[in-house]
């Protein structure tokens, strides 16, 4: 197991076969493809502790690689820079970061994130669901993303 911290710092894989645990809504006016990567792990604190570091958006989106918190706008909506590095390609984004859902109950957390590329190569839409369980004394936290692009990044990857 690992711990809270260390957990959230773990990127979600791109290449994985998936099969989304709850459907979620796909992006809008994307044309391009849509990828769902799925991540799970374990950390060594209890479901409460893990609900409380998810719901803190401020401290969970700098342990994201290449994003970085720009604005708090209000309790469940911030906005983000984050740069990729895409192949060869590098690119720049700002984002538009809503709460959707948050169901303490459920142990279920949804972000929807609205981003532009600065150089105006194209913009993504993404869905990210958090849902986390009880297991062995810690808690397994389950990712689902829904990612789209559009524009002349949607073309980026291709073939790879």
């Amino acid at each position: 197991m690992t711990t809270l911290m260390d957990t959230v710092r773990i990127e979600t894989p791109t290449r994985s076969p998936v099969q989304p645990t709850a459907p979620l809504d796909p992006p809008q006016d994307t044309a391009s493809e849509s990828r769902l990567p799925e991540n799970s792990f374990e950390v060594e604190a209890p479901r409460e502790a893990a609900w409380e570091l998810l719901m803190d958006v401020p401290r969970v989106i700098p342990c994201m690689p290449g994003a970085e918190l720009a604005e708090t706008i209000n309790e469940s909506t911030w906005k983000a820079h984050l740069k990729l590095k895409l192949g060869p390609i590098s690119l720049n984004f700002e984002a538009d970061v809503t709460r959707e859902e948050a169901d303490e109950q459920a142990g279920r957390v949804r972000l929807a994130a609205q981003a532009r590329e600065l150089k105006g190569r194209g913009a993504a839409l993404a869905s990210i669901e958090s849902t986390l369980a009880a297991v062995n004394g810690g808690t397994k936290v389950d990712l689902v993303t829904d990612l789209g692009m559009s524009g002349p990044i949607a073309q980026y990857g291709r073939g790879m």
